[in-house]
């Protein structure tokens, strides 16, 4: 009896570890961003929207802006493409927020590939030496209680 309470104990500290190591719990002091000037500054996304597409020379025809209307994010087929910042959620926060306020800070997230899919995605891109890629995953519940409020985030670097 004891070797099976030990057992089950074991097994809900791994699950536990597991969800936290996804799920990252939001540090005392971080900022939650109020407005998109707290998460990218308009350089950054001037120099997102100059940067060429992906796999392609530096020219003016290869570029990937204009900016939106409202300074975030890019127009036309590149929704979900944010300038590239390793160092975001040391910064910020988007726990707690709702998806619209994300979609207001960032823009639209990339185009869900699963319907049952209970994350955004953004991708970030960046200017530098060896194509700085990177990916930010923002979940919104899990598969069996979907939520409209941001419960994880993190970074996925390539």
């Amino acid at each position: 009896m004891a070797c099976i309470a030990v057992a089950v104990l074991g097994v809900s500290a791994l699950a536990g570890s597991l969800f936290f190591v996804r799920h990252r719990l939001v540090p005392r002091g971080l900022l939650t961003p109020t407005t998109a000037s707290e998460v990218f500054n308009e350089r950054q996304w001037g120099d997102l929207a100059s940067l060429s597409t992906p796999s392609t020379r530096v020219t003016p025809a290869h570029r990937l802006g204009p900016l939106r209307q409202k300074g975030v994010g890019l127009e036309g087929d590149y929704s979900g493409v944010i300038p590239f910042d390793p160092f975001l959620l040391d910064r910020i926060s988007f726990v707690g927020l709702t998806i619209s306020e994300v979609e207001s800070l960032l823009g639209p997230p990339l185009p869900e590939r699963l319907p049952t899919s209970n994350s955004m995605t953004y991708q970030m891109l960046g200017l530098s030496i060896y194509n700085a890629r990177a990916r930010l995953i923002l979940t919104t519940g899990s598969h069996l209680e979907p939520s409209e409020i941001v419960t994880g985030e993190y970074i996925r670097f390539r």
